[in-house]
């Protein structure tokens, strides 16, 4: 009787195989995250500039940003990024609010915490800023 030759892959090839996979997953899984936390960083600029879209509206109607919001705060439909949805990725506040200044800040949350850029605030003059000192955030 003639043997038949066994059909498979051996041990050695499934390591090696599972190896690279572990590999491709460490590279990968690092630099989508990243990504997501870039996206909901963008998504927290858009939102804070529809905020200064509605203080400089306000300011137009009355030549003051003080009372454009009850209490000077932000209502919860604009004290957080995204806007809508469960999930929140960025509180927003306004840590200045005078006659003729302003300041938007977004302060991350959960996940978003891990951002390079950590808090990004923006000043009715247009000045960018984060707490990470990070210059390519905006």
């Amino acid at each position: 009787m003639k043997r038949r030759q066994a059909r498979g892959f051996t041990l050695i090839e499934l390591l090696i195989v599972i190896a690279i996979v572990g590999i491709l997953a460490a590279i990968a899984i690092p630099s989508y995250n990243d990504s997501i936390r870039k996206n909901r960083r963008a998504q927290a600029k858009a939102d804070m500039v529809e905020t200064i879209q509605a203080l400089e509206r306000c300011f137009t109607n009355r030549s003051t940003y003080v009372g454009c919001f009850p209490g000077d705060v932000l209502p919860a439909a604009l004290a957080r990024s995204p806007r809508t949805g469960n999930a929140i990725h960025y509180d927003l506040d306004l840590p200045v609010l005078t006659a003729a200044d302003y300041a938007i800040r977004a302060v991350p949350r959960g996940d978003q915490a891990a951002d390079v850029c950590a808090t990004l605030t923006i000043r009715q003059n247009g000045v960018r800023t984060t707490s990470s000192g990070r210059t390519d955030c905006w």
